[in-house]
């Protein structure tokens, strides 16, 4: 299944050779670094920089970026790294739900609805940082479980590790890290009554190391290169002084940029709105007006998917508390805090697309939720059957595929959907109704690619 998904993702890859939204701003970073100099833009923890940078580095290498000189396979290059996490995230989920007990079935609907989502396919053909990030939660998942199930502390370790790298692509990580660790805690003498082999001090231990010490290491690790002066020597206790400064400034910035920066955008959701599919995002929108025709890449979540997830979250946190079962628990509790964390965020600006580090979690408890009703098989069929579907009168949506305005207005199920009415909204209730507002803030935004991005002026 992992194959088979980096097959179908990877295909017509190059379609649109230019980067896309927040490509931009990654693409442009790993270039600079590929060529020894220090990123533009500091929103982000480097880590899907670097990958990006080793793809191009694999590939054709760096580009002209002042004059835009990409080639098709430069942008194979950057997307290839991203298609990589997102298939091993797939097969990630497939064998956390094996290991949570779900059968074959379930556990390949499991990752049949995580692949057929449009956000997780979306995400798996850009070069972004949310690919990266759900392998990495995905892996400290499966291996937490591991440590708890087997009652074997020493797979923190390993975890620690993937939450490392996960908070070296996105701060998200440390919702990963912050949810795993109440997991483990309630599952550190588990429900079914045993008892634990190993003593509290060992598992104490174990816990310090792959919840702190460990992640923060890697984090450290990925970071550090990014701002270490260049020509330092790794010996002389100056250089560390001057690159724990220059990190330090570094974090500054980017708390900066998220909390202040990210002013208006169309594309804002709250976080309770999301699982509803009320806003999505159009990664890239075209409008061919003289053919006729519109081209445009949407990240919107597939229904069957999305809809559900909530619910089935909600079922399988009951049958934990009432029946004191673990997998439901896992699941549940994973789910819900990856997704309602967002409530407290002080960002101003929040988008439906950070519900994706949250979907293996709530395929995985929808397949646990229906292979528990008596007809499960034929459950099973009809919620892929509405998947399939979706997920295939959407795709030319999800690969940037042109489309007619009779077929673009067909899939536009929500107003909120389309394109200019997001865009009309925004202007109404941003104040920029008058033609040179709207183009001021659209100048403001620098870095951006047919229109929008969320990063910072250059």
């Amino acid at each position: 299944m992992t194959v088979a998904f980096a097959l179908w993702a990877s295909h017509g890859l190059a379609l649109h050779v230019a980067p896309v939204f927040d490509e931009v701003l990654h693409v442009a970073a790993a270039d600079e670094m590929l060529q020894g100099l220090p990123p533009s833009d500091l929103a982000h923890p480097p880590g899907c920089r670097w990958l990006i940078a080793l793809g191009l580095a694999l590939g054709p290498g760096a580009f002209d970026l002042p004059s835009h000189g990409w080639t098709a396979a430069h942008a194979w290059a950057w997307r290839m790294p991203s298609v990589v996490a997102a298939s091993l995230a797939l097969g990630g989920t497939l064998l956390l739900a094996r290991a949570l007990g779900l059968g074959v079935l379930g556990s390949l609907v499991a990752a049949l609805l995580l692949a057929l989502d449009g956000v997780f396919f979306v995400h798996a053909r850009l070069g972004m940082t949310n690919a990266f990030s759900t392998c990495f939660i995905v892996a400290a998942s499966g291996l937490a479980w591991l440590a708890c199930r087997r009652d074997q502390p020493l797979w923190l370790l390993p975890m620690g590790v993937a939450l490392g790298a996960s908070l070296g692509t996105r701060w998200t990580g440390a919702v990963a890290l912050g949810a795993l660790g109440l997991v483990c805690l309630l599952l550190r003498r588990p429900w079914s009554g045993r008892a634990s082999a190993h003593a509290w001090d060992r598992w104490a231990i174990a816990a310090a190391a792959g919840f702190a010490v460990v992640p923060a290491a890697v984090y450290v690790a990925i970071c550090l290169p990014m701002v270490w002066p260049p020509g330092a020597s790794l010996l002389q206790p100056a250089s560390w002084g001057e690159a724990w400064g220059l990190l330090a400034d570094l974090h500054a910035r980017m708390v900066t940029f998220h909390q202040y920066e990210v002013g208006g955008h169309p594309y804002h959701s709250p976080w309770w709105s999301w699982p509803l599919l009320q806003v999505p995002l159009w990664y890239q929108f075209v409008p061919m007006p003289a053919e006729g025709r519109v081209e445009g890449i949407l990240a919107l979540g597939n229904p069957t998917l999305w809809l559900a997830a909530v619910p089935a979250w909600a079922i399988a946190l009951r049958r934990a508390w009432r029946h004191r079962e673990a997998v439901p628990a896992f699941v549940g509790v994973l789910g819900m805090l990856m997704w309602m964390a967002w409530s407290l965020t002080g960002r101003a600006t929040t988008f439906s697309t950070y519900f994706g580090e949250a979907l293996p979690f709530a395929a995985i408890a929808i397949a646990w939720a229906l292979g528990r009703l008596t007809h499960a098989r034929l459950a099973f069929a009809g919620l892929l059957c509405a998947a399939v579907c979706w997920a295939v009168w959407m795709h030319p949506l999800l690969v940037g595929l042109p489309l007619t305005v009779e077929q673009y207005g067909q899939r536009m199920v929500l107003s909120r959907w389309e394109f200019f009415s997001q865009m009309r909204r925004f202007r109404e209730t941003a104040g920029l109704e008058s033609t040179a507002r709207y183009h001021q803030y659209l100048n403001g935004l620098g870095n951006r690619v047919h229109g929008l991005t969320s990063g910072p002026k250059r």
